[in-house]
This record gives C-alpha cells, sequence and structure tokens, in this order.
C-alpha cells in the first residue's frame, strides 16, 4: 500500500506491506511541482516498491465540512485515479496527525 499527504509544496508518502510492516513506514516525499513530475515519480515508486493500492488522505473539518484544501485533495485523488491503473481510496484525516 502507497500512502499519500497531499499538499501543494510537498507530498508526502509511507509504504506499508501486509503482514510484514506494524504500520505504515515512512517513504520520504515527492516535491509537487505540478502533475506530470508527481506521476513520474509515482510510477517509480509503485514498480519499485511493489506497490498494489494506493491511499490519498482528505482533510475535512470536524463537523464534517470541506475546505479549500478538501477540494485540492479532491481533484488530486481524481487526477491520480485518471493517470495510475491502480486502485486509489480516499481516506478520512479528520483527527490525524
Amino acid at each position: 500500500i502507497l500512502a499519500m499527504d497531499f499538499g501543494e509544496k510537498f507530498i508526502g508518502v509511507a509504504t506499508y506491506c501486509v503482514n510484514r510492516d506494524p504500520f505504515p513506514v515512512p517513504f520520504g516525499r515527492i516535491q509537487n511541482t505540478g502533475l506530470p513530475n508527481v506521476v513520474k515519480e509515482l510510477k517509480t515508486i509503485i514498480e519499485n516498491e511493489s506497490i498494489d493500492l494506493i491511499v490519498i488522505g482528505v482533510p475535512r473539518l470536524t463537523d464534517g465540512k470541506t475546505t479549500t484544501m478538501t477540494a485540492k485533495a479532491v481533484a488530486f485523488v481524481s487526477e491520480i485515479r485518471n493517470q495510475i491503473t491502480l486502485p486509489v481510496e480516499e481516506q478520512n484525516e479528520t483527527l490525524s496527525t
């Protein structure tokens, strides 16, 4: 599993292997210089780490309302789904650190 934390400048990345890792392991970050660069970096990570699922965090307020960052993250999820053939899931980040 590749977990991603979308940001306008950097995208945090962690990996998790079921039955191997006790929890997601920080992998690094991708400089967000535009979708083509991000997709290129993602494809390299996917191939090198044998990723079969991508999970992208989507921030929301505690009352469930959206923010401008929510909209940007949801748009990012949509773009990644269009560019990457793997399943891409959204994860609500409310109250996460």
